[in-house]
């Protein structure tokens, strides 16, 4: 799912809707995602890039969500756009319903969003022959909100493959309960 939010992000920095330096302000829904963040605190500023390496390294829940009204202007257009994204790249049997990946919580895991490995693959051949998802994937390690933060957070890549595979430099890993872990 956050390789879609990527792409939908980078879409909007290459047709000149925001930059990658467009201040992002968290607001309380971003805040109560759950799962892995980078704890973003309401009315925290950040930069559209600091929050994509926040998805990309710590797979972090609200940033993904906070990147929905820069570029989108609500958490249902965004997620409208990576279906229609998803469509225009042939992922026929995907359904995107977050921009985090999180499961609905109390509900049947099947009402989140969803995915195929040939629909992944279209997905990250995207990404990496049309923009620079590398760069940030394959970040091993970095502090986030280094610039803005008296106390950064340490974010560590969860691709153990960086450390231990000469030559692997990403995508993205993540979990849930019904999926498993997955690369």
């Amino acid at each position: 799912t956050k390789l879609m939010t990527f792409l939908v992000v980078h879409d909007a920095v290459a047709a000149g809707r925001l930059r990658l330096d467009t201040p992002v302000t968290a607001n309380a829904a971003d805040q109560s995602m759950g799962g892995t963040q980078v704890h973003l605190a309401v009315g925290e500023t950040l930069p559209v890039e600091e929050l994509l390496f926040a998805v990309m390294i710590e797979s972090a829940n609200d940033a993904a969500h906070a990147l929905c009204i820069p570029v989108a202007g609500s958490r249902e257009a965004f997620v409208a756009a990576m279906n229609t994204r998803a469509r225009e790249l042939g992922m026929a049997r995907s359904v995107f319903r977050t921009p985090h990946g999180l499961p609905p919580a109390g509900r049947d895991p099947a009402d989140g969003d969803l995915t195929t490995p040939r629909d992944l693959a279209l997905l990250a051949r995207e990404l990496v022959a049309r923009t620079d998802v590398l760069r940030y994937s394959s970040v091993r390690a970095r502090l986030f909100g280094a610039e803005v933060r008296t106390k950064p957070q340490p974010m560590r890549n969860h691709n153990k493959l960086l450390l231990s595979v000469n030559g692997c430099d990403g995508l993205k890993t993540g979990y849930t309960r019904a999926a498993g872990f997955c690369l």
